[in-house]
């Protein structure tokens, strides 16, 4: 067994633009507890890229804090659990700046025994006018024995603000099975083409094709690709 506590903070200045990429690939019996802090201002430009693929239990907390007029911040995850696997994320978004935004996306998968939870709130302060913010956590629940909470939520002083949340908790879409197999495709490899096609929506948004090739190759080894 090995602990593992880690804290990464970024200080974006004025115009500034940067990009925080993480694979998390630890053992199986590595217990993993993070923050991961940003604060932007004037104009500058954050950019999360996330994998979190290993551990036993990991909880990590990702807060964006956007004092600065204009400031930005993207998020692009993915995270896939397998066997006795558990993953919290929390995430913040936090609003204080004029015409700030936000925009996070996280992808995962789980299956076995494992489970994932994921708790995301934009807040947006009354100063935080004209702020354009959205948060989206999708998931897929390969087989009855694995569990996804997804808890996104708003706190909105401001009144001229665009702000929204969507989660989706789901099973692979048989339809979409069948549709492969009737062109030929085994049924397992059909299945793993259709999870890799629903982590994809978040590999296009990443910059780093090497952090993609990392990505996709430890997916598809979970896969049994």
């Amino acid at each position: 067994q090995a602990l593992n506590v880690g804290v990464a903070e970024v200080y974006a200045a004025a115009g500034a633009q940067l990009r925080h990429v993480e694979v998390q690939r630890w053992g199986e019996d590595v217990y993993n507890f993070n923050i991961n802090r940003s604060v932007g201002q004037n104009d500058s430009v954050v950019i999360w890229e996330t994998g979190q693929l290993g551990g036993r239990l990991t909880k990590t907390f990702y807060d964006s804090i956007l004092p600065g007029n204009g400031a930005m911040m993207e998020f692009n995850g993915v995270y896939f659990m397998e066997e006795k696997q558990h993953l919290d994320v929390d995430s913040l978004i936090h609003h204080i700046g004029l015409a700030t935004s936000g925009d996070l996306l996280l992808h995962g998968a789980v299956k076995d025994k494992s489970r994932s939870v994921f708790a995301g709130l934009i807040k947006i302060d009354k100063s935080g006018q004209q702020t354009n913010s959205y948060l989206k956590n999708e998931n897929l629940i390969l087989n009855k024995g694995a569990r996804a909470d997804s808890m996104p939520s708003l706190e909105i002083d401001a009144n001229d603000v665009r702000a929204s949340h969507g989660a989706t908790i789901g099973q692979i879409n048989e339809e979409d099975i069948f549709y492969l197999m009737s062109r030929g495709i085994p049924r397992n490899t059909a299945v793993k083409m259709v999870v890799e096609g629903f982590f994809y929506k978040v590999f296009d948004r990443m910059h780093n094709e090497r952090v993609k090739e990392k990505l996709f190759n430890a997916v598809s080894a979970k896969l049994g690709g």
